[in-house]
């Protein structure tokens, strides 16, 4: 099971484990944003999150049509992203 995030990219659903993208759906909003398979959330809105709870606790402030700003890890580089929130956000 997952929880989607950001209209096409998918965590586990366990809350406590880390927040770690399993799926990032073509042509989704987070694809746009240039969110892969693998990328560690690492903030959101600029607060630290370690746990997958933590950030959908966090992006569940955004409205739809607005930016939601993350910072993901992949291959040991941070990298800014910006993704525009949709209905199931």
């Amino acid at each position: 099971m997952a929880v989607v995030l950001a209209q096409g990219a998918e965590v586990a659903l366990y809350h406590d484990a880390p927040p770690v993208l399993g799926v990032v759906k073509p042509s989704s909003p987070a694809a746009k944003a240039g969110l892969q398979r693998g990328d560690r959330i690492l903030t959101v809105e600029s607060d630290e999150v370690s746990t997958i709870k933590e950030v959908l606790q966090r992006a569940s402030k955004i409205t739809a049509g607005k930016t939601l700003n993350i910072t993901v890890e992949r291959e040991k580089e941070k990298r800014e992203r910006k993704i525009t929130a949709g209905d199931g956000l």
